[in-house]
């Protein structure tokens, strides 16, 4: 892995050639960057008639089903929600008081902390990518 240049994770993504390869290209770049999980929730509204969402993750089997019976999986997740409409990273920390029940459950299976990042595309893409650590405290929120 050649950090020097800084695009050794473009080219890893690049050379995926389908939505598995792609996930797995970005658990191996996640965890290289030094974060346990991510989420990436996108929509493609010129790719996609139907307007369905594509989601990768490598977050833990329950986090889904919890999301499930707790009802959140029908609302919008709130840190995608809140990025889409945002220009900059939101550092979950700053948003634990405003959905504190989500990130209580969260933390339950080990998605501890994170930053969720907006993603805009030129032809209204809304997506978010979130980097998820498994431990919390200043050190890994530096």
């Amino acid at each position: 892995m050649n950090n020097s240049n800084g695009t050794w994770w473009v080219k890893r993504i690049l050379s995926a050639s389908s939505l598995s390869d792609l996930r797995e290209s970005m658990v191996w770049i996640v965890q290289r960057m030094g974060f346990r999980y991510f989420v990436f929730r996108g929509r493609y509204p010129h790719l996609l008639s139907d307007g369905h969402e594509i989601r990768l993750d490598n977050c833990p089997a329950g986090w889904l089903d919890c999301r499930s019976e707790q009802g959140f999986a029908a609302a919008p997740d709130p840190m995608h929600h809140s990025a889409i409409q945002e220009a900059t990273p939101l550092l979950w920390r700053d948003w634990v008081s405003h959905y504190p029940d989500y990130f209580a459950r969260a933390r339950k299976l080990g998605l501890v902390t994170g930053v969720t990042h907006p993603v805009h595309g030129p032809t209204e893409d809304r997506s978010s990518i979130s980097f998820i650590k498994g431990v919390g405290g200043i050190q890994a929120e530096r």
